[in-house]
């Protein structure tokens, strides 16, 4: 993933919030990294977890399925951004960090946040795009949880993790819907 300038200042908010930690890979346009130095920004990386040393060997097929759930996660978050829904990509963004490494990387259950009131109400948006995307990515999660679960019980934990994801990718869906992780206006 390539961060532009416009993606930074929207994420930095002239210094109202701290840079969020980038997944590994990530890269930065030129004028970025000017943004950057020019502001004195350090940017960290989210650390890779070690795997687990007990983690059974992953039949190709699901490792294939993973490899895709993080594609598909990245391409979500790319399509966020498209759509200048900066909140969201980032959120997308750390997912698909998470799904990088299947034994460990995984997020944890997911407790949603509350709601946030907004001054000005969103636009109407239950049919976006960004919707779509959405549902698409919690489906591929529940048929990667199902491949895991067919592969025996060593592969359980990381069904349980990724039946998790749909919680969680509902609570974007409905953050993105309340207005909380919808376009910022004014930035």
């Amino acid at each position: 993933m390539v961060l532009t300038e416009s993606e930074l200042r929207e994420l930095w908010q002239n210094g109202r919030r701290p840079l969020p930690a980038f997944s590994p890979g990530t890269r930065f346009s030129p004028a970025a990294q000017d943004f950057l130095k020019d502001h004195g920004l350090t940017v960290q990386f989210a650390a890779p977890l070690p795997s687990a040393p007990d983690a059974p060997d992953m039949p190709a097929l699901l490792r294939a399925r993973l490899d895709a759930l993080h594609a598909l996660a990245a391409l979500t978050a790319a399509q966020a951004r498209h759509f200048r829904l900066t909140a969201l990509a980032a959120q997308l963004d750390a997912l698909a960090g998470e799904l990088t490494s299947p034994h460990t990387r995984l997020l944890p259950p997911h407790s949603p946040s509350p709601l946030l009131p907004r001054a000005n109400p969103p636009p109407f948006v239950p049919d976006h795009l960004i919707l779509r995307w959405l549902r698409r990515l919690r489906a591929e999660a529940a048929a990667v949880a199902v491949l895991a679960r067919q592969q025996g019980e060593a592969h359980d934990p990381l069904a349980v993790r990724l039946d998790a994801l749909g919680p969680a990718l509902l609570d974007l869906e409905r953050r993105f819907l309340s207005g909380e992780l919808a376009w910022q206006v004014g930035l």
